[in-house]
């Protein structure tokens, strides 16, 4: 897999991570402190600048509200599963 390839897994996992945060109505500083990280850590998760761990990940689906599965199945959509 290329280091490109990896960076648009990253920003897609961040783009529905941040698109079922705001559908719960959650702000990025509520999510995170849920979450238990800073507002800027998930905040660079979101724009795909860092990958959360399987942990942080479930913690952040967590804080929103939704299934890590979920998340996964977002991000397979977007890679163009069907």
């Amino acid at each position: 897999m290329s280091a490109q390839s990896e960076q648009s897994i990253g920003m897609l996992l961040g783009e529905a991570l941040r698109a079922r945060r705001e559908d719960s109505g959650l702000s990025l500083r509520a999510a995170a402190e849920r979450a238990g990280m800073s507002p800027a850590h998930l905040s660079e998760v979101e724009r795909g600048l860092k990958e959360p761990s399987f942990g942080a990940l479930a913690r952040i689906a967590d804080a929103i509200g939704v299934e890590p599965g979920e998340v996964f199945l977002d991000l397979a959509i977007a890679l163009g599963a069907a």
